[in-house]
């Protein structure tokens, strides 16, 4: 009620016909992309672990709890063995979708509240709901940004210009952690941002079960409250003692019952422990999240310039908080909200700062610290108005060309946010797939599949049609690559193949690791490269992975599918 009440509000003004063509421009766009583009095995898996309740499903939720439940093991795995009798979906997923992937429990319920019989209509609705949520939240973080003092161009571009940018944008239509991450930071600032409101409590609590992340704000936020207390009473009464401190501490406790509640439920059930370091820190990080479209193996001018300016805002207003010199609202009220959300945001990137710094979160050129930008965006929201004050005063005429640069940043954002869609196309949506390919999987009984990488979304689509839907309903049983037998080996990548070559054709072999047989390609095979990721970089020119990879955690939308035959090196080729 709170998020839908702040948001409802918007449309009560005299901009909400801007906001309503913005609006209804993403969900159309996002429902044309979305029917095209590609997917990761993160998409899949999510299905395949709410659907599946197979003996290897099973295990492996045992396998995730026990590399990352840390002291709480046991008393998850109980909670997972309830969850296994519980007849509803949507409450089956809350629980079991955490227990298998690093998901928070919201998104288990959301997504499980609608499981059709194949993956290609799930993906649909799980998409619809990502930009939903999305919209939802960068609206009220608009409306956040607007009570503060904050103009309404410049909220417009710190709130829906988050989803103008490249990663943000791509993993809308990813169906993985990082985006309900996104969410949880979005819900977070608003709600400190109205802290001042009964309803910012259940925001948190929201937030909580929305990203993991959100325990951090959720701490900051509250250790800045009780040092704050603290530091007011502490002109009135010189010696506290341990007893006063205590008492103060259950009084926050107290002001705020449910969210702590809720944050030690998550901790106790649900947070992945050992799973917040996937990379090694690189510094690109500070700039491939500003990209406007995807980089290659530089980052580019653009890049760079965006990156520079959006951190230059974030340490102006550092050092104008530093300065005690942030006036951008008159109102008590107000000012007091913009400090305290001021500070908090501090302490909060202060933390996350020591846990990248300690290893246990990543930093660099993949999805796992997008979770910071809207931070970074309202930090740079503070900065860009009192710039905007500035120069106000001295050329009282800026506010038309204010309008005039929104209008055409905001332009550029759409037109590049589309182009650069259309680049992350699905190949086999888009272009036929071969004939001689079709007739090979038509002829072929089997219905098993090889994958060579994280390609499991392949499982659900049948290759013998045009084109890819994903909406097989009796999915391929994935086989190893050594496994007997004709089929279609099919990846995003290239790893285990060591002669691969662009030049392969029918009749030549493959060599990999198994050489206890030979893997043979009975038709020729069809290639479509391609270097565009979710991640607006996935580059190292000393990495040893195939295109130069720089980590494993995103793939492109390149498609490698090879009809082949194996059989045993022990026996003569069948006829």
């Amino acid at each position: 009620m709170f998020i839908f009440k702040e948001v409802t509000n918007i449309f009560n003004t005299a901009e909400k016909k801007i906001l309503l063509l913005s609006v209804f421009f993403i969900f159309i766009t996002h429902s044309i992309v979305s029917l095209f583009h590609f997917h990761e095995c993160d998409s899949s898996d999510v299905y395949k672990y709410l659907t599946d309740s197979s003996i290897f499903s099973r295990g492996h939720w045992i396998g995730h709890i026990w590399k990352t439940g840390s002291i709480f093991t046991p008393i998850r795995y109980l909670l997972a063995l309830f969850a296994e009798v519980i007849p509803f979906d949507f409450i089956k997923s809350l629980i079991v979708l955490p227990f298998k992937m690093t998901y928070p429990p919201l998104s288990g319920f959301i997504y499980g509240l609608y499981l059709p019989d194949n993956f290609g209509d799930f993906y649909e609705y799980a998409s619809f709901v990502n930009i939903f949520f999305f919209v939802l939240l960068i609206l009220l973080f608009y409306q956040s940004l607007k009570f503060l003092g904050i103009s309404k161009q410049i909220s417009f571009i710190c709130s829906f210009g988050l989803l103008g940018l490249y990663s943000t944008n791509s993993y809308t239509y990813h169906l993985g952690s990082s985006i309900w991450f996104i969410y949880g930071s979005l819900l977070s600032i608003s709600s400190t941002i109205f802290f001042h409101k009964k309803a910012s409590k259940y925001g948190f609590c929201l937030s909580l079960i929305t990203s993991y992340p959100s325990l951090i704000h959720f701490f900051s936020n509250n250790l800045y409250f009780y040092l704050k207390r603290i530091s007011i009473l502490k002109l009135k009464r010189k010696n506290l003692r341990r007893k006063f401190l205590l008492n103060k501490l259950i009084s926050v406790i107290n002001f705020n019952k449910v969210g702590f509640l809720t944050f030690l439920i998550v901790i106790i059930f649900f947070l992945p422990f050992n799973s917040g370091q996937r990379i090694a820190f690189d510094y690109r990080g500070f700039f491939t999240p500003f990209a406007f479209s995807p980089l290659d193996s530089n980052i580019s001018l653009l890049t760079l310039l965006n990156s520079l300016i959006i951190l230059f805002l974030c340490l102006f207003t550092f050092y104008k908080r530093l300065m005690n010199k942030i006036n951008i609202s008159a109102s008590y009220t107000k000012s007091k909200s913009l400090i305290f959300a001021l500070d908090v945001t501090t302490i909060n990137l202060l933390f996350i700062v020591l846990l990248i710094s300690f290893g246990q979160l990543s930093f660099g050129l993949t999805r796992h610290s997008l979770f910071i930008l809207p931070y970074i965006f309202f930090l740079a929201a503070i900065g860009l108005q009192m710039i905007y004050l500035d120069l106000k005063e001295k050329f009282p005429r800026c506010l038309f060309f204010k309008k005039l640069l929104t209008t055409i940043f905001m332009t550029f954002l759409a037109v590049v946010s589309c182009y650069s869609s259309y680049l992350r196309f699905d190949p086999l949506k888009t272009n036929e797939i071969p004939l001689h390919i079709r007739e090979f999987v038509a002829n072929n009984n089997s219905n098993t599949i090889s994958l060579i990488d994280c390609d499991t979304h392949y499982l659900y689509n049948d290759f013998s049609e045009i084109r890819a839907t994903y909406n097989k309903k009796d999915p391929y049983t994935y086989v190893p690559l050594d496994f007997i037998g004709k089929r279609l080996l099919v990846s995003q990548t290239i790893n285990d193949i060591e002669n691969f070559s662009l030049n392969l054709k029918k009749g030549d072999e493959l060599i990999t690791k198994y050489k206890n047989v030979r893997i043979t390609l009975v038709e020729d095979p069809y290639f479509n490269e391609k270097s565009v990721f979710y991640d607006a970089m996935n580059f190292n020119k000393k990495s040893p992975l195939y295109a130069k990879r720089d980590n494993p955690y995103s793939r492109s939308n390149s498609i490698y599918i090879f009809p082949i035959e194996v059989f045993s090196n022990i026996h003569n080729s069948p006829s």
